[in-house]
């Protein structure tokens, strides 16, 4: 869900705190976030006939799980 937020610009990494990495004192990574939804994004449209676009399945991803933690 970050990863979402961060790529949808719902997160200002600067300020974010700064608990990330090995050493758990790095920023978000938004390189990082991107690359790991790409993944999905090809995943996704490799296996479904209507492609979605990068932005649409960030959205979408993060709109689901939003309804999902409404229920926890």
């Amino acid at each position: 869900m970050t990863d979402a937020n961060l790529l949808l610009g719902r997160l200002i990494p600067d300020y974010f705190p700064k608990i990330f990495g090995k050493s758990e004192k790095e920023p978000l990574d938004v390189a990082a976030s991107r690359s790991a939804f790409e993944d999905v994004v090809r995943e996704i449209n490799e296996s479904h006939e209507k492609k979605l676009s990068f932005d649409e399945i960030v959205y979408g991803y993060g709109r689901r799980v939003s309804r999902l933690s409404i229920h926890f």
